[in-house]
């Protein structure tokens, strides 16, 4: 039985973001490479970036003419330094 996290985060993930995301890591969309081993300058990676940008917008019903989606590090707590 798998452990449910009711901790603020990070949340739990369904099985199916598991089982995409290991297969990204051994070889992306296959292109030859691992997700961990693409550019972040490649067309690939803009791709990538760019889907979850309309992902983000799409699930909170937010539009893209109104709203940037930004991708920070070190969480909420750095977004105003």
């Amino acid at each position: 039985m798998k452990k449910i996290n009711f901790n603020a985060g990070p949340s739990a993930l369904p099985n199916v973001v598991f089982k995409k995301s290991s297969e990204a890591i051994k070889e992306l969309d296959g292109i030859g490479l691992s997700i961990l081993e693409i550019s972040h300058r490649s067309k690939k990676f803009s791709e990538i970036i760019s889907r979850a940008k309309d992902l983000a917008l799409e699930i909170t019903g937010l539009e893209s003419n109104e709203y940037e989606v930004l991708f920070l590090q070190g969480g909420a707590s750095h977004q105003y330094l």
